[in-house]
């Protein structure tokens, strides 16, 4: 499903542009002029890292099998997030291309030691899971 991120960098600049040129009471939403899927975003952020990943997709009835939702993993949600970023763009903004703001945000999340714990099931759970699809034979090769 889509999920439509921003970058901070992004985020700073429209602040300031709005303090500058917006309408005083208007909302302005910031985020990336295009959006990707969970599978694109996902693909670059490997490419970011020099690595490559095996997507494994499982629906809500395999979830539950492990105690999961799709609600569990921080990234899912259940419906399409996309925001309209034209009244910022109408300002003049334009945001980073992911191709360029991804590589950074991977960078600095590496070297922050953040690991996103509190934000998924843990490892086990996953592999839990792993587990059990390879069984029913959901996952080719597991």
């Amino acid at each position: 499903m889509p999920i439509h991120l921003g970058y901070v960098k992004d985020a700073a600049r429209a602040m300031r542009l709005v303090a500058e040129e917006g309408e005083p009471g208007e909302a302005y939403n910031v985020a990336a002029r295009d959006h990707k899927t969970f599978d694109e975003y996902l693909g670059m952020m490997a490419e970011a890292l020099g690595t490559t990943v095996e997507l494994v997709h499982a629906t809500d009835r395999e979830l539950s099998r492990v105690d999961l939702s799709v609600t569990d993993f921080s990234w899912c949600e259940p419906y399409p997030y996309i925001v309209s970023t034209e009244k910022l763009a109408s300002l003049g903004w334009d945001s980073t291309p992911h191709e360029e703001a991804i590589p950074v945000a991977v960078e600095e999340h590496v070297e922050s030691d953040r690991v996103g714990a509190m934000h998924d099931p843990g490892r086990e759970k996953e592999e839990e899971l792993l587990e059990a699809l390879a069984v029913e034979g959901t996952v080719v090769g597991a």
